[in-house]
């Protein structure tokens, strides 16, 4: 080592033992050295001990003498039952309303109590402008105990406040004159109407081809949000130029997923239109749906779901939320599937008002799943309204094919896969095929599957079961199961219609492969462009 490497080592160490001087002298450095010394002192530490244990106790007898206050003041009502909220038209605050209890078959419970999908009871609140007491939230189990935890404490002014909301807004409505209904001799401008994303866009486009295949010549609106549609590339004016379609922007920021369809809806051009989900194929021209006696008399026809309240993946059972948050009365109609609907918008424009409402403020809805997104919104509205439409009476079928038998399929029913569902016009043929479950955006969806029709056995909407069975084609398949009755057994029908699907699949398939295609170009040329631009204009 030379010199100067050991005067500066010299020098380190001498800084060194200076600061560690400093430090032992500072008071800060005294007080560590008493705390290492005395961290294992046997009388420290029951001295903490005894202190925590005090800390509990005080925090114990807290907890129960507040429980007891409480109970002491709820106890009345364990034995009466108050009376249901009014629902008037004033919007409530934590300063106006104060939860004071669960009460369920067990007992009473503080507001915080998480309410499991098996509890049956409802939410004691109490007004404390009017110092009332009422019920709120009356709720039992429904089919699968589907309906996520909740507690009254977190969830009782919302649902209140969303209630009261759709009164004032009905009230607004009830204001308005009623809509004129056009006289004999003006024709109504009538329409189809989709909503459309980058994503379904091949679907949707499918759909437009297969209506213009079967001689329908009404206009079809497509309704996508600003943000969408920029990567399809010359499809877009395939479809304008060559199939009577008119782009419609969402012009409102707040609308997303599935408020586009309600959207679409409520601010179509057409008086009288048609929606059609964008992997909705009908087997015919639905233009004739217009003049049935069903729609002439309503003005609204609306499919049936796979549900009904005593069959229902959906909180829409007789015990079910939905019920009290929307204000109707619980029935035995089976949901509403939205894949299509067909609605006359100026005599109908007060319904269509408080189903775009709901969507806006559906918040509450999705925390309880009160309801499953746009679907049942309009079927709701109307009720609420007390205005009329038309269910379409025959019951859906599925449309898929038998696939080999597993050891745990569940039935004599159950190798058969079904994932597209079939609906019916008023006299009970077959008009749409919503492919709702392997949609021709995925790669299931790529596979032929119209094969056999199934369908449900008896009359009796009360025994109408479909049943689910998952992977069985790396996806969902539903199917109609054996009964007890035999009489109830599913029905099968060879389907007729296959070359509709292959032609779908292949056009879908085509028009993916073109939009790729162009984007690659796209990417290229703009490559090659930049490249060009560096060599004669220097850019780096």
């Amino acid at each position: 080592m030379g010199v100067n490497s050991r005067r500066w080592s010299s020098f380190a160490q001498v800084r060194v033992d200076r600061t560690l001087r400093a430090l032992r002298s500072r008071p800060r450095f005294e007080r560590f050295k008493a705390i290492k010394k005395h961290q294992y002192d046997p009388r420290l530490l029951r001295s903490s001990l005894a202190l925590v244990l005090l800390v509990g106790l005080v925090y114990t007898m807290a907890s129960l003498n507040a429980r007891r206050l409480w109970y002491n003041r709820v106890e009345p009502y364990a034995s009466t039952i108050p009376v249901d909220y009014p629902y008037d038209s004033i919007y409530r605050t934590p300063q106006d309303m104060e939860c004071l209890a669960w009460k369920s078959q067990s007992g009473l419970k503080p507001c915080a109590h998480v309410v499991k999908s098996s509890e049956t009871g409802y939410c004691i609140v109490k007004d404390l402008i009017s110092n009332s007491v009422f019920k709120v939230m009356s709720t039992s189990p429904g089919t699968f105990g589907q309906r996520p935890s909740f507690s009254c404490q977190g969830h009782f002014l919302d649902f209140i406040n969303f209630r009261v909301g759709a009164q004032i807004h009905v009230q607004e409505l009830e204001r308005e004159p009623d809509p004129v209904v056009e006289q004999e001799g003006r024709e109504s401008s009538r329409g189809i109407v989709m909503a459309v994303n980058d994503r379904n866009f091949p679907s949707m486009f499918a759909v437009v081809r297969r209506l213009r295949d079967e001689g329908c010549e009404l206009p079809v609106e497509l309704w996508h949000l600003a943000d969408e549609l920029a990567t399809v590339g010359s499809a877009l004016d395939d479809l304008v130029d060559n199939y009577n379609v008119l782009l419609m922007k969402v012009e409102d920021p707040k609308i997303r997923g599935f408020l586009v369809k309600v959207y679409a809806v409520e601010m179509s051009k057409f008086d009288q239109l048609l929606f059609l989900d964008s992997d909705n194929f009908p087997l015919k021209d639905p233009t004739y749906l217009f003049d049935t006696p069903e729609f002439q008399k309503t003005g609204a026809i609306f499919w049936p779901d796979f549900w009904h309240p005593s069959f229902s993946i959906f909180d829409t059972g007789p015990g079910g939320l939905a019920w009290e948050l929307f204000g109707v009365k619980c029935d035995n109609e089976m949901e509403q599937e939205s894949g299509q609907l067909l609605v006359d918008r100026k005599r109908h424009s007060k319904a269509l008002s408080l189903t775009a409402w709901y969507g806006h403020n559906n918040s509450i809805v999705q925390e309880l799943r009160a309801v499953w997104g746009d679907k049942d919104l309009f079927r709701l509205a109307f009720k609420r309204l007390s205005v009329e439409y038309h269910m379409i009476q025959t019951l859906p079928g599925l449309a898929g094919r038998n696939l080999a038998r597993k050891k745990d399929d569940l039935g004599e029913g159950s190798n058969f896969c079904g994932q597209t569902m079939v609906q019916h016009d008023p006299k009970g043929e077959v008009v749409f095929l919503h492919r709702n479950t392997a949609k021709l955006d995925s790669v299931s969806g790529k596979a032929m599957t119209w094969e056999t029709i199934q369908r449900y056995g008896g009359i009796n909407v009360a025994n109408y079961t479909v049943l689910m069975n998952q992977f069985r084609m790396a996806d969902t398949c539903w199917y109609f199961p054996n009964m007890d009755d035999p009489e109830l057994n599913p029905k099968y029908e060879e389907v007729t219609f296959g070359h509709v699907e292959a032609i779908a699949i292949s056009r879908v398939t085509a028009l993916e492969t073109r939009i790729r295609k162009e984007s690659l170009a796209k990417k290229s040329h703009n490559r090659v462009t930049k490249s060009l631009l560096k060599i004669f204009h220097g850019w780096t």
